[in-house]
């Protein structure tokens, strides 16, 4: 799963929704959950429901571009 990948905004919706981060709030006083975990287990979660996607592939593809955890990816690995 890369950025060039056909299903990264579903991902994306995602990681950030409900199931993941959950962004929640208005600009000034947004929320969100992430314990840093270097393992992202929310963006692992997500990624074995869409299925059919390399996990250990894409999770060397967000270290390489600043995803070290759940919320980085969001704020670092996203168009």
């Amino acid at each position: 799963m890369t950025t060039e990948n056909e299903r990264w905004d579903e991902f994306i919706e995602n990681l950030e929704g409900e199931k993941g981060c959950n962004f929640t709030g208005e600009e000034a006083n947004i929320k969100w959950s992430c314990n840093s975990d270097k393992s992202r287990p929310l963006t692992r979660k997500i990624l074995e429901e869409m299925g059919n996607i390399d996990i250990e592939k894409t999770m060397k593809y967000f270290d390489e571009h600043g995803g070290y955890c759940d919320c980085e990816i969001l704020f670092n690995v996203d168009r």
